[in-house]
């Protein structure tokens, strides 16, 4: 496994900026699908500096799904001179909250949110270039809030995070729309390169609309 783990990821890096499903990585690799999914696990383990999961349309079959994807292995320079993006941060976990929002300040604008009534009202306050979105939280879950904002723009990235390591929970949020997901407790570089991933890409133009009650 650890054999095909290295092939995958220099596969991945070597043919950046394409992306591939797993489907048709498990043809250029001639083995299975469900052998490739635990190698890409393997490869977010040994790499998460340089890879992530996000949802992609795939360049071989056309399908949009969570796939995996080389990130430079570094994350976005200095901010100086250029136009901060910005980041909505939202967790119930104050303690974190504040962590996050130093880590990510230096390079961005940032906005937090300490429950999904709070994320609904600063998205359309002020409209994030991505958003980190945790899952369990007390009243409105992370998913519902996802499924809202995905509404109002599906042009913003939003990545959730989790404490929950099944698959499931993370296949469920890619499906309803996440741009991608980081499980707790959280990886700060991994989390830098999903900020640099999310926010670097170019969003097609869409309508957007006012978040429905809170």
């Amino acid at each position: 496994m650890i054999d095909l783990a290295q092939q995958l990821a220099r596969a991945i890096e070597s043919q950046h900026p394409t992306a591939y499903c797993w489907g048709c990585w498990a043809q250029q690799l001639d083995t299975e699908q469900v052998v490739i999914r635990e190698a890409a696990q393997q490869v977010l383990i040994d790499h998460p500096e340089k890879f992530a999961l996000a949802r992609r349309a795939c360049t071989g079959c056309g399908q949009t799904e969570a796939l995996l994807v080389f990130t430079r292995g570094e994350p976005s320079g200095s901010s100086v001179g250029k136009e901060r993006k910005r980041l909505l941060i939202v967790d119930d976990e104050l303690d974190l909250l504040d962590i996050l929002r130093e880590h990510f300040a230096y390079r961005y604008e940032v906005d937090t949110a300490d429950s999904g009534s709070a994320a609904m009202n600063r998205f359309s306050e002020r409209r994030p270039d991505a958003v980190f979105l945790d899952i369990a939280m007390p009243g409105i879950s992370g998913v519902d809030v996802l499924k809202v904002l995905q509404q109002t723009d599906s042009t913003v990235p939003i990545i959730m995070v989790t404490a929950n390591a099944d698959s499931a929970t993370a296949e469920e949020c890619l499906k309803s729309g996440a741009f991608s997901w980081v499980p707790k407790p959280v990886n700060l570089v991994y989390m830098d390169h999903l900020a640099a991933l999310a926010t670097e890409r170019t969003p097609p133009e869409k309508p957007m609309r006012s978040p429905g009650p809170t």
